[in-house]
């Protein structure tokens, strides 16, 4: 997969750093000739760019002015992808009764996403891509079945209704904002129709009306809605709660789904609850 890079120096650094954009391109020769011939892509899925941003710099990163310089150490990157199913059925198959799907995920974990929405339960789901092989190995949690993570990402995923939900993320991973820091902050704004996200969150959140866009941006530029239905975990332990509330009799099966869901009340409690239990 070939790279072009490109990369500029400012006028504000020293001289010796760099701010660049790597743009990846899948080069199958297939690809290659649909795009120059202006033909339908292959009957496959299609991963068709990834982009990353990246500042570097030999050792330091040096800011330079007539008053002196700034100096430090450090790296910072961000990713995002696009890309084409081949089949849309295999998305419309994976949904629900009362499920909306808003579009697919390129987590910067290399872990693919569908974002769904239960406009029922007024929860969001982030399913596991498993129309391509996943970039990860998922393991049963011992103690904690049937609840899998992964070994690598160390993202937790239960199993259910044919699909595996994302329902823990290792919290060390999002304090230190990593990227296995999960899919929170990886919106699919090429994919979503309409109103469809803005109104999914003011179901869930009345109180966001008239603060935020279609693509659930703050006015200003002052962030992000953050859609964060997962618990964030410190042990494994920790996870048994989804499992709990699954089997719990307390919650009707259709219910459910909601065990998937800590709200950002629960998130700052110690011993947090998902909502399915929170709502009884």
């Amino acid at each position: 997969m070939p790279t072009i890079p490109f990369s500029r120096n400012k006028s504000l650094l020293d001289g010796t750093s760099t701010a660049g954009i790597d743009i990846k391109t899948e080069a199958s020769a297939d690809l290659v000739t649909a795009l120059a011939g202006k033909k339908p892509f292959p009957d496959r899925d299609i991963e068709v760019t990834k982009g990353s941003l990246s500042f570097e710099g030999g050792t330091d990163l040096t800011f330079k002015s007539d008053r002196g310089k700034v100096t430090f150490k450090g790296s910072a990157n961000a990713f995002a992808a696009l890309g084409v199913f081949a089949d849309p059925a295999k998305v419309r198959d994976m949904l629900k009764a009362d499920e909306r799907f808003l579009g697919s995920i390129f987590d910067e974990s290399a872990i693919r996403f569908f974002l769904v929405f239960n406009s029922r339960l007024k929860v969001f789901h982030y399913i596991l891509d498993e129309t391509t092989p996943v970039a990860d190995q998922l393991i049963a949690l011992k103690g904690n079945a049937p609840i899998q993570t992964g070994k690598r990402s160390g993202f937790a995923f239960y199993p259910f209704d044919g699909r595996k939900i994302l329902v823990g993320v290792d919290e060390r991973q999002s304090r230190l904002n990593t990227y296995l820091d999960g899919p929170f902050d990886q919106l699919p704004e090429n994919f979503i129709e309409g109103e469809a996200l803005r109104e999914a969150i003011l179901a869930v959140d009345p109180s966001a009306k008239g603060k935020i866009d279609r693509l659930g941006n703050f006015a200003g530029g002052l962030g992000r809605y953050l859609i964060h239905p997962y618990l964030l975990y410190r042990e494994a332990g920790d996870l048994a709660v989804i499992a709990r509330c699954v089997t719990s009799k307390a919650v009707p099966a259709a219910d459910r789904a909601a065990c998937f869901v800590i709200d950002n009340d629960e998130a700052q409690r110690k011993n947090p609850r998902p909502l399915a239990l929170k709502r009884r």
